[in-house]
């Protein structure tokens, strides 16, 4: 058998099979912790400078992955999505933000458009583009 790699696939082989329970785990947890993440984000900001943020995020998303890989039980895997939700709560302002500083006046519109481009074409790719 193929190891699981999604969300939906790791729920599936803990006997979570409700489409409607998989959606609230992948879809309104990361969405909430985003969107709570943004809503604090002057404030963290300005605590905590974009380079904590930055490191913040990157734990957020190496403990999400690390718990997707080892958790047995769906309740630990509650926290995957609450995890990536942070991260990527943190990461998309704070790189908009760096993006638009290093830019050119004229280009900034381009360059922050950037990571959201590579960051949604990233995930329609594989899905494009099947490995054989």
């Amino acid at each position: 058998s193929r190891p699981a790699v999604s969300l939906p696939r790791r729920l599936d082989e803990l006997g979570i099979h409700d489409t409607l329970l998989v959606a609230l785990y992948g879809t309104v947890l990361a969405s909430a912790a985003a969107s709570l993440i943004g809503l604090c984000y002057s404030r963290l900001t300005a605590r905590f400078g974009h380079v904590m943020l930055r490191r913040v995020a990157a734990a957020a998303w190496t403990a999400a992955l690390l718990l997707f890989a080892v958790a047995g039980h769906w309740a630990p895997l509650l926290a995957v999505p609450v995890l990536t939700g942070v991260g990527s709560g943190v990461t998309m302002p704070t790189l908009t933000v760096l993006v638009d500083r290093a830019a050119p006046a004229g280009q900034r519109g381009t360059a922050t458009s950037l990571p959201a481009t590579a960051l949604f074409g990233g995930q329609f790719a594989p899905r494009c583009c099947p490995a054989r």
